[in-house]
């Protein structure tokens, strides 16, 4: 798939996301290791921006919860 494919399809599952007032975070491998701490500040000051704007009510997203089933037990 090229580049370009990818980074198409990318925005679309982020616009699909964002119709619904959720916010979007991006993360990097920098963020989970020597950046953890920068990461986690900006990431809890983007949670409570989107909480500010849109609220905490996601009942609108219930048509599209998929439940969760546990799998059979092996024998």
């Amino acid at each position: 798939m090229r580049a370009a494919d990818v980074l198409w399809d990318e925005k679309q599952r982020q616009d699909f996301v964002c119709g619904f007032k959720l916010g979007v975070s991006r993360i990097t491998a920098h963020d989970c290791h020597a950046g953890r701490e920068a990461a986690r500040r900006r990431l809890l000051r983007e949670y409570a921006d989107t909480c500010a704007r849109f609220g905490t009510d996601i009942s609108d997203l219930a048509p599209y919860v998929v439940p969760y089933v546990l799998p059979a037990p092996r024998l």
